[in-house]
């Protein structure tokens, strides 16, 4: 009897510590769990302020890309648009240097050259070494609107131009261009005629050797140029025909 009454109060001691230490383990558990929130709610915090952050950055590097665009288009004369008209391919190309700078005395003006320069030194005659300052090109270009444009080339050759002297001064390309329509382009003035390899495209980057071979300078006289007018077209992308 007594050992049932024994164990019978340690049934109830042990109950009883099993009640009073519940609501102990779970206020742990929820302070656990609020202390992860807060931890989670600061880490949320920090990403929206690096995101903010982020976005200002764009913000700011958008505005300048808008501002050099504005100053590029400013130089270039195309106020309106930066991209080039899509149907730009159809006017004839300028015969004159890939190097075009725009100008910033006014938008649409173009200036470009180039020039030739020669040194001999016999090896049997040193006696005749000599430089030549061939000839030295000038361009002038303008752009009236994106269908019509204005070309002109004058050259100087020898350094010197008088009565007396081998050089000379001439007005190489005196033409406009006008664009019709996406694959018709209208040309009118003094421009180089399309004959031989080397008339139209002459610089001296275009051919090999020091000087224009004998078949470009004596059997087709380049530079020939003449006074004309022509109608080029452009039916795709790499076929065009020029009739005047």
């Amino acid at each position: 009897m007594p050992n049932r009454v024994t164990r019978r109060a340690r049934a109830l001691m042990l109950a009883s510590l099993a009640c009073a230490t519940a609501p102990c383990v779970t206020g742990v558990a929820a302070a656990a769990d609020d202390a992860r929130f807060i931890d989670i709610g600061r880490q949320l915090a920090q990403v929206q302020a690096q995101l903010q952050r982020l976005a200002q950055e764009n913000r700011s590097l958008r505005e300048h890309q808008q501002q050099i665009e504005r100053q590029l288009a400013q130089l270039t004369g195309a106020a309106a648009a930066l991209p080039a008209p899509a149907d730009s391919s159809a006017l004839p190309a300028p015969s004159t240097p890939a190097t075009l700078s725009a100008s910033p005395l006014a938008p649409g003006l173009r200036l470009w050259g180039y020039g030739e320069m020669y040194y001999t030194d016999p090896t049997r005659d040193g006696n005749k070494a000599q430089a030549d300052l061939a000839r030295a090109v000038f361009g002038l270009g303008y752009s009236f609107d994106e269908r019509t444009e204005f070309n002109s080339e004058y050259e100087v050759e020898h350094a010197v131009a008088s009565a007396s002297d081998a050089g000379e001064f001439e007005v190489e390309q005196f033409y406009v261009d006008r664009r019709l329509n996406e694959a018709v382009s209208a040309r009118g003035g003094l421009f180089l005629m399309p004959f031989g390899l080397l008339n139209e495209y002459h610089e001296p980057t275009r051919f090999y050797g020091v000087q224009r071979n004998f078949v470009e300078t004596l059997i087709i006289p380049s530079t020939w140029r003449e006074g004309a007018s022509t109608c080029t077209a452009t039916p795709a992308r790499d076929l065009a025909g020029t009739s005047g």
